[in-house]
């Protein structure tokens, strides 16, 4: 398993996954209401407005992954971050839109051209996209922001990246929603356990996961120090089966560094990962299980 940067975090949610609705900058089609439709749910997607986006998916998505469930493994941006990243994406360019519809089913393709969120010049602008900062600022200072980023724009020096997708669509009701097939997802299945008199409850908070390839999710474990001590301890992982590395990425997880819990205190350690688009179509699951060890007893890689 490799591990990724929280930089790669940032633009696999953000440059990936972000469209929003205004400044779409692309010429009429003739199918314009499956293309509307699919603008209205990369402009969601976009702005990370997780909610919104699953308002929009299929009735078979859904049923597969529960509105809590879909909120829980896909944070939203709220506040003054998502108002950068709705910023940020009156600069996004689509072209090239081709909407393919055949009764019920349509296939919308279509070219994009997006600022690049993973620069370090976007970056310092956007104050990380980190929301605590960004509330800090005064509307003049954040209203300073949005102007910098538009006269880099203007310069045409604002650093972009290009690329191509297709969003699939059912139409339900005479309404068209967004077809992910959730339900023919990889399942990815957590286990915790703690080694070497370890006196810490340790689990995942949900213990399975529908993942689609490329798709970027964060599950969450939590732990508490059952003794009367400060206790450090350090995590490792078992992978099932065992060349799961191949296809899977793990963006954040906790058992990069040590972590330490007070006397009967109860900490929350998030695992962002992500399936790569190479699983081979026999694989159906993937388990892993994160072993926490006492600092002084971990393992010797």
């Amino acid at each position: 398993m490799h591990a990724r940067s929280i930089v790669l975090f940032v633009i696999a949610l953000l440059v990936l996954s972000i469209l929003p609705l205004a400044f779409w900058r692309i010429q009429p089609v003739a199918d314009g209401d499956a293309s509307e439709f699919t603008r209205r749910y990369l402009a969601a997607l976009y702005a990370r407005d997780y909610g919104r986006v699953y308002s929009l998916l299929s009735a078979e998505d859904r049923k597969a992954k529960s509105r809590d469930e879909y909120l829980t493994e896909n944070p939203s941006f709220s506040g003054a971050s998502l108002d950068v990243a709705r910023g940020l994406a009156r600069m996004i360019e689509l072209k090239d839109v081709r909407a393919d519809i055949n009764r019920e089913r349509a296939s919308v393709r279509f070219a994009f051209r997006a600022p690049d969120a993973n620069n370090p010049a976007v970056q310092r602008l956007a104050q990380d996209f980190d929301a605590g900062r960004l509330a800090t600022l005064s509307p003049n200072d954040r209203r300073a922001i949005a102007r910098e980023f538009e006269e880099l724009r203007a310069q045409n020096a604002l650093p972009m990246i290009e690329g191509e997708d297709r969003v699939d669509l059912v139409k339900e009701s005479g309404r068209w929603r967004v077809a992910t097939n959730t339900a023919g997802a990889i399942r990815v299945r957590f286990s915790g356990e703690v080694k070497e008199g370890l006196a810490w409850d340790f689990r995942p908070l949900k213990d399975t996961v529908l993942a689609r390839p490329g798709e970027t999710l964060r599950v969450v474990y939590t732990a508490t120090n059952r003794s009367g001590r400060i206790v450090t301890g350090k995590a490792r992982h078992i992978d099932d089966p065992a060349d799961a590395e191949k296809y899977l990425e793990i963006v954040q997880c906790f058992c990069f560094i040590r972590e330490t819990l007070g006397p009967g205190e109860t900490k929350e350690f998030p695992l962002v990962f992500r399936v790569t688009g190479a699983v081979p179509d026999s694989i159906k699951e993937f388990h892993l299980t994160y072993v926490f060890y006492p600092i002084e007893k971990f393992p010797k890689q």
